[in-house]
């Protein structure tokens, strides 16, 4: 690599209409490698990158994924690790469908990569589509990111006057959350099932983090669910409210607010995010081990770990086997969860 030198629906029935509508056409990802490789395609990893990378975010602007993706994109272009550009591109729709499958059927030349986290798992768990991480090559593991509930300032100071208004009976109360069918949709409804409300709030689905902050900032929900980086910011200048965070302890960044524990939920049952980076299938090992390279620079770099604690995320440095080890066991404890809990029956 040519581096630079440092010094709202019912529940059943949006799964049931994701599982009819969202499975992409996975006989149209299936890439000619071997035809590009005997078109002459020679290229080494020390010749890599040759061109312009493109970081695909398979949703649109303002969500987690956006927002971290560019905390990638600013260390690089800004200590300027490599002779390329390195472009943050949001290809969103379909339930994040859209840009997964750009990067699957993308050449498998590592300058086209997939910045996606462990909604690639409740997507598939949930029936959004029948495929998720196993068709990539690994490359990375990032960070991990807790969920939030959230709100208006003007509705609620704690998560206990949320509860009151529900059994109170009042009508309409809406939670929402962002991609459906993804993890957090998954936390919503474990939250609300913990709560004992599930019957009583109506689940709002939104297409991403973005859409999710406009419509709690526009008091479209009572309440919601997220990543914490992508509300953070709005949480500070008092456009929104924090009610309390996943993390088993009280997060740095928000130090005063409350934990699920403290609130009285059982805080182990909600997964965290882990991001990853991937890249398109049958990408030569090579090409993985200098972009494993490039992205262990970035996340162990100051101004990362700067971005980290002021955005309320943790950096968990990790190889393409790490990733994959740690996937293979979310997606068994989402799987496991799901079957157990009854939610989707």
């Amino acid at each position: 690599m040519k581096l630079k030198t440092l010094c709202s629906f019912s529940v059943i029935g949006l799964f049931a209409l994701l599982s009819a509508c969202g499975q992409e056409d996975a006989s149209s990802s299936e890439n000619d490698t071997t035809t590009q490789l005997e078109s002459g395609n020679d290229e080494s990893a020390s010749d890599f990158p040759t061109r312009q990378m493109r970081y695909i975010v398979p949703y649109g602007p303002g969500g987690l994924s956006d927002v971290t993706a560019r905390n990638i994109e600013t260390v690089i272009r800004e200590e300027g690790l490599l002779d390329v550009d390195f472009t943050v591109t949001n290809v969103d729709g379909a339930s994040a469908g859209n840009g997964m499958n750009e990067v699957r059927n993308a050449d498998p030349d590592g300058h086209t990569l997939l910045h996606h986290h462990t909604s690639l798992i409740a997507h598939k768990a949930t029936g959004v589509r029948d495929w998720g991480y196993e068709v990539y090559e690994p490359v990375a593991q990032l960070f991990e990111v807790p969920h939030v509930i959230f709100t208006h300032p003007d509705y609620y100071d704690d998560v206990d006057a949320f509860i009151s208004e529900v059994e109170q009976g009042g009508e309409g109360i809406s939670m929402g959350t962002s991609s459906p069918g993804g993890l957090t949709h998954m936390n919503m409804m474990i939250f609300l099932d913990q709560l004992g409300v599930s019957d009583s709030v109506v689940q709002v689905t939104h297409g991403g983090g973005g859409d999710l902050n406009t419509a709690l900032l526009a008091g479209e929900n009572n309440i919601g669910i997220g990543q914490l980086p992508q509300h953070i910011d709005y949480h500070r200048s008092g456009d929104l409210k924090i009610l309390a965070v996943s993390s088993s302890e009280r997060m740095e960044a928000i130090s005063d607010i409350p934990t699920f524990e403290e609130i009285g939920l059982d805080g182990s049952e909600f997964i965290l995010q882990t991001m990853g980076v991937w890249a398109p299938p049958e990408t030569p090992d090579p090409i993985i081990n200098e972009l494993y390279d490039l992205y262990e620079t970035v996340v162990e770099h100051e101004k990362f770990i700067e971005a980290a604690n002021q955005q309320g995320f943790t950096p968990a440095l990790g190889d393409g086997e790490v990733l994959s080890s740690t996937f293979e066991q979310d997606e068994l404890d989402i799987e496991t969860f799901l079957s157990e809990s009854g939610l989707l029956d």
